[in-house]
């Protein structure tokens, strides 16, 4: 039978004696957090994260049920190959919170946001799915700009022009942290008593970081959920019924 201390030091990388129960390294940090003592426990975005992940969850095994049993339509097939990616992306992000990556989790949310828009775009134009289909070729899809307006729209086509410029100016930062610009250098940086320093590895000291980045995929992941549920209302009833979403956050994070 393994000693199951000693698998344990192995897999947080401790560097201590067989069958130590020490939980920290040599220079008394956590190595992998764990979902009772994570460094952003309790904050209110992430936990609200949290809710919807957990509805998010049920939802797309009933999606994949009625798939299954149904014929899908070429807009709902589209839907159902591309919105998996979105939910992966924002439980990715989440566990990242978890373990202190913030600006891994933050590069993230490019790719969420894109694959968003690329559903709020298909369902508001059904025609463009055999392009997504044909290979979602650079020079022949709509300009993120457009999708990202059809993200900022209602399923009634009432669009939010705050939301449209908000989504303008967080591309920008998004695509700065993707592409390492000078000012991406600042999602690494927290304020210690000895000054600013540059973190190379977990970020567990700043709330306001991973509140943001919980606030922004919760955002994401809420906007993809609304037209998974609008092209798969039989699925989501079925999800409301055994996990529905209840947000409890009255935070407005961030302004």
């Amino acid at each position: 039978m393994h000693d199951v201390n000693f698998i344990r030091c192995v897999t947080f990388g401790i560097p201590t004696r067989r069958g130590a129960t020490d939980m920290t390294d040599r220079f008394g940090v956590t190595p992998i957090f764990t979902p009772d003592n994570e460094p952003y426990l309790g904050l209110p975005w992430v936990h609200e994260l949290d809710l919807l992940i957990s509805s998010t969850t049920v939802l797309s095994m009933e999606v994949g049920h009625w798939s299954r049993r149904n014929e899908c339509s070429e807009l709902q097939q589209a839907i159902s190959e591309l919105a998996p990616s979105v939910f992966s992306i924002a439980f990715s992000i989440r566990e990242l919170v978890r373990q202190g990556y913030l600006l891994s989790g933050i590069i993230l949310l490019r790719p969420l946001m894109e694959r968003a828009a690329t559903i709020a775009h298909l369902s508001q134009h059904e025609e463009d799915v055999e392009i997504w289909k044909s290979g979602w070729a650079w020079k022949e899809r709509p300009k993120l700009s457009v999708r990202l307006r059809a993200l900022a729209t209602t399923p009634d086509g009432q669009v939010n022009e705050q939301f449209v410029d908000v989504f303008t100016r967080v591309t920008e930062t998004y695509n700065g942290l993707v592409h390492g610009d000078p000012d991406a250098a600042s999602f690494t940086h927290l304020e210690t008593d000895q000054g600013i320093v540059a973190l190379a590895a977990k970020d567990i000291g700043n709330s306001a970081r991973a509140e943001t980045l919980c606030f922004d995929t919760h955002l994401f992941l809420l906007l993809a959920v609304g037209r998974v549920s609008q092209h798969f209302p039989e699925a989501s009833l079925a999800a409301r019924k055994v996990r529905p979403y209840v947000p409890v956050t009255t935070e407005v994070w961030p302004s």
